[in-house]
């Protein structure tokens, strides 16, 4: 199955939308710091 870069494009893109979770971007900070928690094993962050 052959697809143009266009195509691929706009199907990650509503993959993007469907997990929200950017795939074409590089993570945001926040994501980082929750990386590095997880690496870390500092627990869960959504408990403050």
């Amino acid at each position: 199955m052959g697809l143009s870069p266009a195509a691929v494009r706009k199907r990650l893109a509503r993959i993007e939308t469907l997990l929200d979770r950017a795939l074409l971007r590089p993570p945001t900070a926040v994501h980082e710091l929750w990386l590095a928690h997880r690496a870390l094993g500092s627990g869960d962050l959504t408990a403050r």
